[in-house]
């Protein structure tokens, strides 16, 4: 919370104990992304967007491309909840876009990740 609102401490008085607690267990999520057609979509672009769109937070983000046989695999992601959607082609940063992410909503799949936890899905690639 405090990375996104940030921590007032003007007010503190006396001596201020605080604690920082930080985990290397990100969630990761593998999946495989089809065309139109139903093959393979090697090069599409998967975007995982914050559910709300929080452009001001990008370490929220992950965008990642598909192999050759149209495989993806997201790692380190924070845990919350993401909307996912695979691209034909994006435009580098696009995926920062709320107007986008909210025109697109109803292409892309709901997602809460908890800390260390893995998901698969298949997705359809779709043009922006």
């Amino acid at each position: 919370e405090v990375l996104e609102s940030g921590m007032d401490l003007n007010d503190a008085a006396g001596e201020l104990n605080m604690g920082v607690v930080v985990s290397q267990s990100g969630a990761e999520l593998n999946g495989a992304v089809l065309g139109d057609d139903g093959k393979a979509a090697p090069g599409a672009v998967v975007t995982m967007i914050p559910d709300p769109p929080r452009p001001e937070l990008a370490y929220l983000y992950q965008r990642t491309n598909t192999d050759q046989n149209g495989i993806f695999r997201i790692r380190g992601i924070a845990p919350g909840k993401y909307r996912v959607i695979a691209w034909q082609e994006l435009e580098p940063g696009e995926q920062f876009d709320p107007d986008l992410a909210r025109a697109n909503e109803d292409k892309s799949l709901s997602l809460t990740l908890g800390e260390g936890e893995h998901q698969v899905m298949t997705l359809v690639s779709v043009s922006p």
